[in-house]
């Protein structure tokens, strides 16, 4: 991986566009995405652009049968390719996570083994958090796969406390390319004005007022040299020959005073589509643009025309009907000289015309009314992209969206809405934030009286009491979730009530207990029709049935939830209850039994995640069933590496002592 860093306009993108065009010259497969400076936009943007355009370009049903159980899980973000996603998994969405990650490092490594594979991610400082999680994986996880990364990143828009900048401090550290790039020389300079206007040499005067003027940026070398050859500062037929004295009154001082200039002489109509064009964002559809503007197509159809010959615009490369402007700057430069009505007034006028579009991109729709101010119908569409966002393990940007709108929900929605930030923040990793939000909707929706609704944030709520080593806490919210939901009939939320406490039963040894609330599970499953909590249940009732001694009826119901699961594409699910079934083989001395078991995991498993649970049964077989503690410690540390990559931090902590014994049992034989 490569970063190109520098300031807007020191030449980055097109560097990376020449990278581009030379790998294509060598028959790489190219995949290409850029991350939006909108305040909102799509979770894993470039990846979405990137990978979906290359789907566009492969045989779709080859690409499946490729992938294997991976196209499942990236089907949740790339439906083209026609397959059912697997049922959401209630039990471990951390892990599911990581699976989409690695399916996204399956889709890369496809598509890099015939001539290898450039993934370009443009504008890596606007990149949002799933992005930049997505990111950090792919940085670990790129081993041997003929892939090369090319980001570009403007160092002007990151400072030390920029959430970029410890990424890629760390990146570094693993072997990844800071490219910086600064600014041209005076000699640089002048080579760029000879090369532009066609002349030998470039006379010094000259060079050394541009170099100072445009402090050697390229982009703003470009505009004021326009400027000057536009108001007669500069004597294209004789380089040699410039005014300073003129030149240096008639020409702006910055790059957003010379585009701002720009602007202000074209046509009125022109400069209303330009506007407008700034309002929708760095590219844009023609059509949006049209109606936007208000202005007639064949006004629009001249705009575009001179916006291209004037270099302010240029057609989209990866779209027939997307312009673009031809500069990040330029469009920042037109969109902050508007007056703030006259802002509002064209986001009003975009998300007007998107809402009446039923292929529009939602996120960009939400963006608009927000800053149109339209509360009343951007608080539903937020909450609507939250859900897709929480579907796709973007927590982090789930999260944001219900914080931008929280401010404009009132009661009683605003109890369910703190329930579901809880929850977002709590899987984002924020477990004090997600705790406190998640007390508080549970609070205002007892006020309300929504006690169904409180007992699904009662069941999070409990989640998080768990994994902060609180049990007694966690035990407490899910019985007042069970108690709180009995009188409501059969619902998933009262099956996974039952779920829950049938996993503290299991690990308080209660044999009995969890045998006895796992049925109820299972039976409130069946007449809610809740797949996953009834298949998940199946574990503890197994391994309540092993705690009673019951070993074999244990393990024919691990068997059930293996099988069941895997039908479904419910992986965690499958994946943990074919792991407790190697523990209770090998604690009960069956060690060849439990060999054949670990067989059939590891070719369940697809990709590091998957990877990791197996090394961690297969050590356990070998250093306590076996006795062969030099292939358990080469199977934990394999397990460990991983759990290093995918940030399992917990999965990394539980090894380590693994590893302690069975350096020890090798110490001791010598």
């Amino acid at each position: 991986m490569v970063i190109l860093a520098g300031d807007a306009g020191v030449g980055k993108t097109r560097i990376a566009r020449d990278i581009a065009r030379a790998a294509a010259e060598r028959g790489m497969t190219t995949l290409a995405g850029g991350c939006a400076e909108a305040e909102l936009s799509l979770p894993y943007l470039p990846f979405l652009e990137a990978i979906g355009n290359h789907l566009t370009t492969v045989d779709t049903a080859d690409l499946r049968e490729r992938l294997g159980p991976p196209a499942r899980e990236l089907a949740r973000l790339f439906p083209q390719l026609r397959i059912e996603a697997s049922p959401l998994d209630p039990s471990d969405p951390i892990q599911s996570k990581l699976r989409l990650f690695e399916s996204i490092v399956a889709v890369l490594d496809l598509a890099s083994r015939e001539g290898g594979a450039l993934l370009l991610i443009e504008d890596l400082h606007w990149a949002d958090e799933s992005t930049r999680e997505l990111l950090d994986y792919l940085v670990r996880r790129i081993r041997v796969q003929r892939l090369l990364v090319v980001a570009t990143c403007r160092t002007d828009e990151i400072d030390r406390r920029h959430p970029l900048a410890t990424s890629i401090a760390r990146w570094e550290r693993g072997g990844v390319r800071l490219q910086r790039l600064g600014p041209l020389d005076p000699d640089q300079v002048g080579e760029m004005l000879a090369a532009i206007m066609g002349v030998p040499a470039i006379a010094a005067d000259v060079m050394d007022f541009f170099h100072n003027r445009s402090e050697g940026n390229p982009f703003a070398l470009e505009e004021i040299l326009k400027e000057a050859l536009d108001r007669g500062g500069l004597d294209p037929r004789a380089a040699t020959r410039l005014d300073l004295t003129s030149a240096q009154a008639r020409l702006p001082r910055t790059v957003r005073d010379t585009v701002t200039r720009r602007v202000e002489r074209l046509a009125w109509g022109t400069g209303e589509v330009v506007r407008a064009g700034a309002v929708l964002g760095r590219s844009f559809h023609y059509h949006t643009l049209q109606q936007t503007s208000d202005q007639s197509e064949a006004d629009v159809h001249e705009a575009l025309r001179v916006c291209v010959d004037q270099q302010l615009m240029e057609e989209d490369p990866a779209s027939p009907e997307k312009y673009r402007f031809r500069h990040a700057l330029t469009q920042a430069a037109i969109y902050e000289e508007l007056l703030a009505p006259e802002r509002e007034n064209l986001h009003r006028r975009a998300a007007l015309v998107l809402r009446a579009d039923p292929t529009a991109n939602p996120i960009e729709l939400l963006r608009h009314l927000l800053a149109a101010r339209m509360w009343t119908e951007a608080v539903p569409l937020a909450i609507d992209a939250s859900r897709q966002a929480m579907a796709a393990h973007a927590y982090r940007d789930a999260a944001g969206l219900l914080e931008r709108i929280l401010p404009f929900v009132t009661d009683p929605a605003r109890g369910e809405l703190m329930v579901q930030l809880g929850q977002a923040l709590h899987l984002a990793g924020d477990a004090a934030g997600g705790e406190r939000n998640l007390k508080d909707g549970v609070a205002l929706m007892l006020a309300a009286g929504n006690r169904s609704g409180a007992a699904s944030g009662r069941l999070w709520l409990g989640r998080c009491h768990w994994e902060r080593a609180r049990p007694d806490l966690a035990k407490a919210e899910y019985e007042r979730a069970r108690d709180d939901l009995q009188d409501g009939g059969p619902s998933e939320d009262l099956a996974l009530s039952y779920v829950r406490l049938a996993s503290l039963a299991v690990f308080d040894l209660d044999g009995q207990r969890a045998v006895d609330l796992a049925e109820h599970a299972i039976e409130i499953a069946e007449l809610a029709g809740a797949t996953a909590p009834r298949i998940w249940a199946y574990n503890f009732l197994g391994l309540g049935l092993v705690q009673l001694r019951r070993v074999d009826e244990g393990l024919a119901s691990l068997e059930a939830s293996y099988q069941d699961a895997a039908a479904r594409g419910l992986n965690v699910i499958a994946a943990n209850a074919l792991y407790n079934d190697i523990q209770v083989r090998i604690q009960h001395l069956r060690p060849l039994e439990a060999v054949d078991r670990l067989r059939i995991l590891e070719s369940l498993q697809a990709g590091s995640m998957g990877s990791l649970q197996s090394l961690r049964a297969a050590g356990q077989v070998h250093l306590w069933g076996l006795g062969n503690p030099g292939q358990a410690l080469s199977a934990f540390q394999s397990a460990s590496t991983l759990a290093r990559e995918g940030d399992a931090h917990y999965w990394e902590m539980w090894l380590r002592p693994h590893m302690a014994v069975a350096l020890a049992q090798l110490d001791r034989l010598g």
